[in-house]
């Protein structure tokens, strides 16, 4: 409602009196009651309100006009505008627009930005005065700049007001000159939108008010006349448009309007006198001419009727309305026909006239049945191949009607053409065979032929629908770019043709043209909402591009618009179930697949019972299987969503055996990765890969499943194939990068360093996004190079601020350089980013940060809520048991004791490995009945479990002295532990442990060649089982042992000499700390060194030495039980308790010095 609507609905002058306004509106609501007419109430209540703003308001809203020249002549156009003779008088606008200001090039572009200014509020004036304006101020050449200033809407108008026919007669107005006629048009309007969505109680309302402006124009009658119609009051409509029409006779509109109320009054021959009037002033006018054809085709002028329709047809008003029409002609037509051409066959012209009736009402078999007898004469032939074609066409015989199409062509290269007008028309009677033979080629599928028929066509005549064979053909062809091309010239002549918009969407959507196919989508419903195509095409974009909530709204507007397919539907059900998160929303779309299938297969059998001999045709029976394999794919991965794999592996069995294409294959190949058939999932990839081998995705889903069946190298060679065939593959680089990594960091070799750093590299050039510079740092963490790594940690950080990964492994970084403050700090913020129950590692960085800063308290509440968010973790509980062995008081122990026994309680843990560490606890506590007790428990959980001897051995040997019990455990467990098993190894040490022990040191010696040579075996040599930085002092420790149990003491004593005491900071102007400790370890220094060197004092006698060494290791750990009895041995000793040289129980033949014992002649620091 525009502002002087307002004041016409309230019936006064424009006010700013409150007062006035509000007792307008109550005169006004004693005769609007809401009940009988509530869409009148609800437009003057809104008038009401609008009225008291518009009082509010300041009164600086009128436009201001610009001072000088300009100015002046605006107000002139003012004036001329709010006068209506001079507003329609072309001499007035053409006079004006001749003004100095609109000629100097000083004031030109001002007074057409000030002119167009005034006219966006006051554009009501005729089309023939917005061409004066257009041809004098160049409007539309420049429309392109204009729309940086004007509101596009009031460009459009502009635009359509130049271009098209005013159909709105100003001149009919009667009135003042000066009366408030925009007012009075923006309620007319109104009035006429509101008739035709059939409103009649509203459109009257606008009526009245229209009567209350003091102006009058008889197109209101007119509608009014409509309205009246509406309400089945066409007697009083009649006569009231028979009034009109008596005083403006020559009005094409006003006719149109009177015939079609006659028409509805059952005044049929007032409507045809009508609708020929309307006919004499526009020939094209698609109601006149369809009610003149129907008229006459039932009072007995058939063949007017007949040529007046199909004359409607040529001018592109083809709908099924004229249709209809014709058909009706036509089968009056038909027997009078037949009946003339039976008693004189030898007339052709008869036939053919009959012939092009039947044709039209589609009974193309008579008229073949017919056409069997005909032998037509040369004069004839043309027209005779032509009509035949047609009805071979109609009948789906294409290859007949090819071959009448192409006889059609040399009819017409045969005939001698001698006058003038036959000479015109050949071109479009050859361009119209062409067309013909092209379209009966293309429904045989020959697009060659039909795009070479095509050109033919076009070569004779330009028309649109010959372009569109082109298009047609070349789409079929895969000439895609072509094809959009043509298309392209077709809609520069008419942009609304929907044929080529409806190719060209599905040119652009094999050209992978996303944005194209969308926008053609929009511009198609616009111009027709109901075909399904567009819909399926713009939806199948969206799902490509994983857009879920786009390709809903697509179907959703499908949907509103009544439109649906099978295709739709299945957009639908991939679409939720991509969306879904929850396991409710998985299940309905389940539900919702479950009846597409249902449909299919009903769908299945109505086609079945519908085809000739019960068969279904090849191509319509291989669609439908890949529908219902889609569906069952889809089922599938809900299934898989929900858990069940076992039911989603049958459902895309089912999938595989309607359609073995390798979409299917590969979901199966993924269901069964997932369940960890890994062996059977490489079988679907490779039949996928047979299919596809230059899918460059396939090869990295094969190179995991050989990673996890421990095919390394072909898992490499999966990968490498991956990234020779998309060098800017979205993951291989990564995972080969992790592979080199993990490789790396097994064996520390340079070479795959370098391959490592090269594939990360490559993968952030491709990719720089943060999940791949976190990738990156981790290796330069592996490598130890601690700058480089948290320089990617923190352009990780920068690229995803709320990334907790990021600032995880950057505290890692920090943490294992020995910066534990900075680590503290980023843990923290890793923590705060983190989602909930995302990943365990969080709080366990952040403990493990606080242990080695022996913040226990701190340690132990990360732990604590670590283990709150993931209850059901066993290492997350570990955690904390082993915290509280490593503070190792008598408390602590116990606590640890009853955390482990929880973890015992959890479903899906390995029971008897967590056995055997609460048998380490009971050790630790001295109590050996029950730590034997759970050790034997361990080995009833799993016969044969090394681990659980290892531990029975270790109780008796260091905690009952009983080294005969011992070495008799160890030999039952060596009874079934093969080379291969992984504790084999250790295995091996324990025995050099107990051998040494007793004094066997040539037996020792034995074992621990065999230990140190399953090192060698695995890293190639001692050398390099020793070289990996992060585990070096560990490996030391171990090899000492060996080394020392073995009575090799001088090798023992380099090996823990070789050992470094890790430094609690980074010394000045170091990155990190000189000798960092073991990654694995928690704790800030290396306990196993001062093990290591206590063994060394003890073996030599100096037991105060020793003890200080050991209470040093226990003070860093205390959960070693093997240290902590020796510490108290050493104790005892150096208190005179027991006499006794050193540890052993024979005097090793390899002894050493005290001197030599600590490396040098002088004695060591004890660190005490």
């Amino acid at each position: 409602m525009d502002e002087k609507q307002i004041w016409l609905v309230l019936g006064i002058e424009a006010t700013k009196e409150e007062e006035e306004i509000k007792q307008a509106y109550r005169s006004r609501l004693v005769s609007t009651n809401p009940e009988e007419d509530p869409e009148g109430f609800k437009r003057l209540r809104k008038a009401y309100e609008m009225a008291l703003e518009l009082a509010a308001e300041t009164d600086s809203r009128e436009m201001e006009l610009p001072e000088g020249p300009v100015g002046d002549w605006l107000m002139e156009i003012r004036d001329v505008y709010n006068w209506l003779p001079s507003r329609i008088d072309e001499k007035v606008w053409k006079e004006l627009l001749e003004n100095d200001v609109c000629v100097s090039l000083e004031t030109m572009l001002d007074a057409r930005e000030a002119l167009l200014k005034f006219l966006t509020d006051h554009f009501r004036l005729p089309g023939n005065i917005w061409k004066i304006v257009d041809e004098k101020l160049s409007l539309q050449e420049d429309m392109e700049d204009l729309q940086r200033r004007f509101p596009l809407d009031f460009l459009n108008y502009i635009q359509s007001k130049c271009t098209q026919e005013e159909w709105f007669p100003f001149q009919l107005f009667e009135g003042p000159g000066d009366g408030d006629y925009d007012t009075w048009l923006n309620c007319f309007y109104e009035m006429r939108n509101i008739w035709r969505e059939g409103k009649a109680d509203e459109a009257l309302a606008r009526y009245r008010e229209l009567e209350e402006t003091g102006i009058y124009h008889p197109y209101q009658d007119a509608v009014y006349a409509a309205i009246l119609v509406q309400k089945e009051e066409k007697g009083k409509a009649r006569e009231l448009m028979l009034s009109v029409v008596e005083k403006t006779p020559e009005d094409s509109w006003l006719r149109d309007i009177s015939g079609q109320v006659k028409m509805a009054a059952g005044d049929e021959e007032g409507a045809y006198t009508d609708f020929l009037k309307v006919l004499e002033k526009d020939p094209s006018s698609y109601m006149a001419g369809l009610r003149c054809g129907q008229y006459e085709g039932s009072h007995g002028k058939e063949e007017e009727a007949k040529a007046r329709l199909i004359h409607l047809v040529d001018i592109g008003y083809d709908t099924p309305d004229v249709r209809n029409a014709i058909r009706e002609v036509n089968e009056r037509l038909i027997p009078v026909y037949r009946e003339k051409w039976e008693a004189e066959r030898e007339d052709l012209s008869l036939f053919f006239k009959l012939g092009w009736c039947l044709l039209q009402n589609e009974d193309s078999r008579l008229g073949v049945e017919l056409m069997e007898d005909i032998v037509p004469d040369e004069k004839n032939q043309a027209e005779y191949h032509s009509l035949l074609g047609r009805f071979y066409y109609n009948e789906k015989d294409y290859a007949r009607a090819e071959k009448q199409f192409g006889e059609w062509v040399e009819s017409i290269r045969r005939e001698k053409v001698e006058e003038e007008k036959d000479k015109q028309e050949l071109p479009a009677r050859f361009a119209t065979a062409y067309s013909l033979l092209a379209a009966s080629r293309k429904m045989q599928e020959n697009y060659e032929g039909a795009l070479e028929a095509a050109k033919e066509a076009l070569a004779r005549k330009e028309e649109p629908n010959f372009r569109q064979l082109e298009a047609d053909a070349l789409l079929r062809l895969g000439r895609y770019q072509e094809c959009v091309d043509v298309c392209g010239r077709i809609l520069e002549q008419d942009k609304g043709y929907l044929p080529a918009l409806l190719t060209r969407q599905e040119a652009y959507f094999e050209l992978h043209m996303a944005q194209q196919v969308v926008d053609d989508f929009y511009a198609i419903k616009d111009i027709y909402a109901g075909l399904a195509k567009p819909y399926e095409l713009a939806a199948e974009v969206f799902h490509i591009y994983r857009q879920h909530k786009d390709t809903l709204h697509i179907v959703e507007q499908a949907e509103e618009a009544g439109v649906s397919s099978r295709k739709l539907e299945l957009l639908k059900v991939k679409a939720r179930r991509l969306a879904a998160e929850e396991k409710e929303a998985y299940e309905e779309v389940y539900k919702l697949a479950a009846d597409l299938l249902t449909e299919l297969e009903e769908d299945g059998k109505r086609l079945q019972e519908e085809a000739p001999d019960g068969v279904l045709p090849e191509k319509e029976r291989e669609k439908l299987e890949q529908q219902e394999a889609e569906v069952f794919r889809e089922m599938a991965l809900c299934q898989a969503s929900l858990g069940d794999i076992k039911t989603a592996l049958k459902r895309i069995d089912a999938a595989v055996r309607l359609d073995p294409s390798y979409t299917h294959i590969w979901v199966k190949g993924d269901l069964l990765y997932q369940n960890g058939s890994w062996s059977k999932a490489l079988e679907a990839y490779e039949e996928v890969k047979e299919i596809i081998p230059e899918n460059a995705d396939i090869w990295t889903d094969m190179a995991a499943c050989y990673k996890n069946t421990s095919q390394e190298k072909k898992e490499i060679e999966c990968l490498e194939q991956a990234v020779r065939l998309n060098p800017k593959h979205p993951r291989a680089y990564s995972r080969l990068a992790a592979y080199y990594r993990d490789k790396y960091g097994q064996r520390e070799k340079k070479e795959d360093y370098e391959k490592a750093l090269d594939y990360s590299s490559r993968q952030l050039e491709q990719t720089p996004e943060a999940y791949y510079y976190i990738e990156r740092g981790q290796l330069f963490i592996e490598s130890c190079e601690w700058q480089k790594a948290e320089a990617d940690f923190e352009k990780a950080a920068q690229l995803e601020p709320e990334n907790a990964y990021a600032y995880y492994n950057w505290g890692c970084s920090c943490k294992y350089s020995g910066r534990y403050e900075e680590a503290l700090r980023l843990f923290e913020k890793a923590v705060s980013l983190r989602t909930e129950k995302e990943s365990i590692v969080f709080f366990r960085g952040l403990g493990d940060c606080y242990e080695r800063l022996r913040r226990f308290d701190k340690a132990a509440e990360a732990y604590e809520k670590n283990k709150s968010e993931f209850p059901e973790n066993a290492s997350v509980r570990w955690d904390l048991a082993e915290l509280y062995c490593k503070i190792g008081t008598a408390p602590m122990l116990d606590r640890a004791i009853l955390e482990t026994e929880e973890i015992l309680e959890l479903k899906k843990i390995r029971k008897s490995y967590y056995l055997v560490k609460l048998a380490d606890i009971y050790q630790l506590k001295e109590d050996y009945a029950k730590a034997i007790e759970l050790c034997e428990k361990a080995l009833k959980e799993e016969p044969g479990y090394s681990r659980a001897y290892m531990r029975l051995a270790d109780i008796y040997l260091n905690g009952m002295k009983n080294s005969g019990k011992a070495l008799k455990t160890m030999k039952t467990a060596f009874v079934s532990l093969r080379e291969t098993d992984a504790l084999y190894e250790d295995c091996l040490r324990v025995m050099t442990e107990i051998l040494g022990t007793r004094g066997s040191f040539k037996a020792a010696r034995s074992y621990g060649d065999k230990a140190i040579g399953v090192w060698e075996k695995e890293y190639g040599s001692l050398q390099a089982y020793l070289d990996m930085k992060k585990y070096r002092n560990a490996r030391l420790y171990l090899l000492g042992k060996v080394y020392y149990f073995s009575g090799r003491m001088k090798e023992a004593a380099d090996s823990f000499h070789a050992m470094t005491p890790c430094l609690k900071e980074a010394e000045a102007g170091q990155e990190q700390p000189a000798n960092g400790m073991c990654r694995h370890c928690s704790s800030r220094e290396c306990w196993e060194y001062y093990a290591g060197q206590g063994l060394l004092a003890q073996a030599a006698g100096d037991f105060a030495a020793a003890c200080g060494y050991y209470r040093r290791a226990l003070d860093i750990d205390s959960s070693d039980s093997s240290t902590r009895l020796r510490f108290r041995e050493c104790m005892e000793a150096a208190e005179g308790k027991k006499q006794r040289t050193g540890f052993f129980r024979k005097k090793t033949t390899d002894s050493i010095t005290t001197a030599q014992a600590y490396g040098k002649e002088e004695k060591h620091d004890n660190r005490n």
